[in-house]
């Protein structure tokens, strides 16, 4: 319910059933700059930190997701996130949401709504930034 709320329960459970538990202890990297994903994840309990360009700008909590920049454009990621504590985790491999979505493409549009409002938040959520300094989402 945390970030499903507005979704059917059928729904709901067809991306919990897709995606794979996973954990990571304190100081682990989830994601670093740089990369090309083939996963999503979206935190489900603990905090983790996220730099990028080399300052540690924010913590961020359950209910966030990882990689979504990465997932929409497809571009390297732009920042690095840590777990700051115990952290645990859903992952979608990207190639099994493309399959769910082909299906059901009305969940498909949904879901990147779900991720544009995540990035919007994000961006509202910084503090006023140097100029030059890129905003910070993950």
């Amino acid at each position: 319910n945390l970030v499903f709320g507005s979704f059917s329960n059928r729904d709901t459970l067809r991306l919990l059933n897709i995606a794979t538990w996973k954990e990571a202890e304190p100081g682990e990297m989830l994601l670093d700059v740089d990369e090309q994903l083939d996963e999503l994840h979206l935190l489900y309990s603990g905090a983790v930190s996220v730099q990028r360009q080399g300052r540690s700008a924010v913590n961020r909590s359950a209910g966030t997701f990882m990689g979504e920049v990465h997932y929409i454009t497809k571009q390297p990621t732009s920042a690095a996130v840590s777990a700051a504590g115990q952290v645990r985790y859903l992952s979608w491999r990207y190639e099994d949401l493309e399959h769910l979505f082909n299906r059901r493409r009305p969940l498909g549009k949904a879901f990147e709504s779900l991720l544009a409002i995540d990035v919007a938040r994000k961006l509202s959520d910084q503090p006023t930034r140097d100029a030059g300094v890129a905003p910070i989402t993950t």
